[in-house]
């Protein structure tokens, strides 16, 4: 995933862009230790209950 810009990442719930540095970032060990960017906490909940 390329964004143009190493300062933005996508929400993987909701596909939006955000800026990393206002993100909710998680470490994903099942994801090769690649963080992970959301744009909060809840929408980290939420993809995590959707996905399991």
């Amino acid at each position: 995933m390329n964004l143009g810009n190493s300062q933005f990442a996508k929400d993987p719930l909701t596909q939006e862009r955000i800026k990393k540095v206002d993100a909710y970032a998680v470490l994903f060990n099942g994801l090769s230790d690649k963080v992970t960017y959301f744009k909060s906490e809840e929408n980290y909940k939420l993809f995590i209950n959707k996905n399991n």
